[in-house]
Formats: structure tokens, C-alpha cells, sequence
């Protein structure tokens, strides 16, 4: 079983928080999808965004270039988030989830840890 079909299948309480109001405690956090809304920081044309869910009293957003998404590559992707707090993490995506992403079906996961913390993410 892959590790995203385990995480989606137990519904771990951590990853499963993140979905309530997308990623619970995400100002900004738009709907279900994990797309952040439209405002002042919305992501460039070409890019979609997302917010990671609230650890520590803070987020973080995260983007993929809509050619990303559009044709995933074999290898995945793999970025840092925004910078709040001082600090940043990485999220892998593999190319199966970046099909899925494109597809509008949720991915849920967790960030690298740093300054101590992780953010899990649920992107759709």
C-alpha cells in the first residue's frame, strides 16, 4: 500500500483537521480544495496556490506552476513553502500526485519538519 492510500485510509486525526475549512486555522483558506483565496498574495498567473494547515499559530503557502500540473513530470515535484515565522519546510509530490491534484481528487500529506513542527496539507 503507498503511503498516500494508508494516510487516506486511516484518516489520521492530525491530517484529517487539515480538511476542516481546508487545512482548520488557515486564514485565507479557501473551500475544501486547499486553494487559497483571491487577495493581495494570491499566486502569480501560471501558478495555483495552496495553504498548508496551521501548526504553532501560523501557516504557510505553498505553490505549483499550472504547466506542473498540466503535464506532471516523472520525477514529481518538490518545493519549499512560504516563509512566515521565520522558517519554511518542503512538500513532495510525486507524479501520481500531481495527476490527482490536476484531477481535482485530494492528496493529504505532511510538510518536512522544521523549527520543530510539520504542517499537514490535504490538496485538491
Amino acid at each position: 500500500m503507498r503511503r498516500r492510500d494508508f494516510l487516506i485510509r486511516t484518516g489520521s486525526t492530525s491530517l484529517w483537521l487539515v480538511s476542516v475549512s481546508v487545512l482548520g486555522g488557515c486564514e485565507g483558506a479557501g473551500g475544501s480544495s486547499g486553494r487559497a483565496d483571491d487577495d493581495d498574495d494570491a499566486a502569480p498567473a501560471g501558478e495555483v496556490e495552496f495553504t498548508v494547515d496551521s501548526a504553532s499559530g501560523h501557516v504557510h503557502a505553498f505553490r505549483i506552476p499550472q504547466a506542473t500540473l498540466d503535464s506532471p513530470p516523472a520525477a514529481g515535484f518538490r518545493a519549499f513553502t512560504s516563509t512566515d515565522a521565520g522558517h519554511e519546510h518542503f512538500v513532495n509530490l510525486s507524479q501520481a500526485d500531481l495527476t490527482d491534484i490536476a484531477a481535482s481528487i485530494a492528496v493529504v500529506g505532511t510538510t518536512s519538519q522544521n523549527a520543530g513542527h510539520s504542517h499537514g496539507f490535504s490538496f485538491a
